[in-house]
């Protein structure tokens, strides 16, 4: 038996699994730690691409964090999926960046320094550093640099899909 055929099989055995299988259309997969998630994921990715889309369709499979994509490829690997040049995996930053922002951004003149990318955790920290220090009127103070940090990922992970106002 397959790879694929094995963890289609465990899929099935799960009702939720199953059910979330079998949708049609877009998909977004909310489910705690160790609930299949993944399994699943790469497993339809594998069915669309075998038994319903044809080159040069394609899909995406965006994530939030960089650890869940990387996941996401080796499992698919495994499948033989990434094989295909019409399969993109990876973080919402990671595909605004590569096929919305990079490609355009040269057509609206916009004086981006190339190449784009994400800032790494110690740049985003010095500038949170600096946002904090400019609307505070206290001095550098672990604790409240440590807070503020925290208060702000909170605040961000719960708004996430909020628009701006």
């Amino acid at each position: 038996m397959s790879l694929y055929h094995e963890w289609l099989a465990k899929i099935q055995e799960n009702e939720k699994q199953w059910e979330a299988f079998q949708k049609a259309g877009h998909t977004v997969v909310i489910a705690g730690p160790g609930s299949g998630k993944t399994r699943v994921l790469a497993v339809k990715i594998a069915h669309l691409l075998r038994d319903e889309i044809a080159a040069p369709k394609g899909v995406a499979c965006l994530t939030y964090t960089r650890m869940m994509a990387k996941e996401l490829e080796t499992r698919l690997n495994s499948l033989g999926v990434l094989d295909r040049p019409n399969v993109v995996v990876g973080t919402v930053h990671s595909f605004c960046l590569g096929y919305v922002v990079h490609p355009f951004a040269e057509v609206f003149y916009l004086d981006i320094p190339q190449p784009i990318r994400i800032a790494p955790a110690r740049v985003w920290d010095s500038c949170l550093d600096q946002a904090r220090r400019k609307i505070s009127s206290v001095g550098y103070d672990p604790d409240k640099d440590s807070k503020f940090k925290i208060d702000l990922t909170k605040y961000h992970l719960q708004n996430i899909d909020s628009p701006f106002e």
